[in-house]
């Protein structure tokens, strides 16, 4: 205990008080009486737990790696001409059900390294990342001529990491 818990009553000076409005939340006397209306805005959701992996399928949920794309089809590029990165894979038929989300087939998810991809002023502008989803009957023989070298992919911190589906 310190010299300011003496006299706070073990309250830290300029902290608000807080108080449990549901088992392991707390929230500040200002912001509890909103409570009932911010959990009106829950949404159900997935956690994710990403595991290192070796050498990770094509076809299971990954994040930094090789995507999987029909053949022919046209590697994700930003507005210049430039290859995108593939930050993350989803493969639907490894996820819990989640409402009206698919169970099958692939979501990608691309971005420019240079600014993510961010356009804060149009934030739906694709020019610099991508949302690709694909059925599996899409997919059918996989495209492997890709832009990037693995080895690329491979120097990137979230890289070479094998996602697993925990429901939360």
């Amino acid at each position: 205990m310190g010299i300011f818990d003496l006299f706070s009553g073990g309250r830290k000076p300029g902290l608000p008080d807080k108080i449990e409005v549901a088992p392991g939340i707390r929230l500040s006397t200002e912001l509890a009486e909103y409570w009932p209306r911010i959990e009106r805005t829950r949404m159900q959701s997935i956690g994710i737990k990403a595991t290192p992996i070796d050498n990770p399928a094509p076809r299971k949920s990954s994040i930094g790696c090789y995507p999987i794309l029909p053949r022919g089809f046209a590697y994700p590029q930003n507005a210049h001409g430039t290859p995108l990165y593939p930050l993350a894979q989803i493969c639907c038929s490894e996820l819990p059900l989640l409402g009206d989300y698919p169970d099958k087939g692939y979501l990608q998810l691309y971005i420019w390294l240079g600014d993510y991809g961010a356009d804060f002023g149009n934030p739906t502008n694709q020019r610099n990342f991508r949302v690709l989803y694909f059925e599996d009957e899409e997919i059918g023989e996989q495209e492997t001529n890709f832009f990037i070298a693995l080895d690329d992919l491979k120097k990137r911190d979230f890289s070479r990491v094998f996602y697993t589906w925990d429901c939360c």
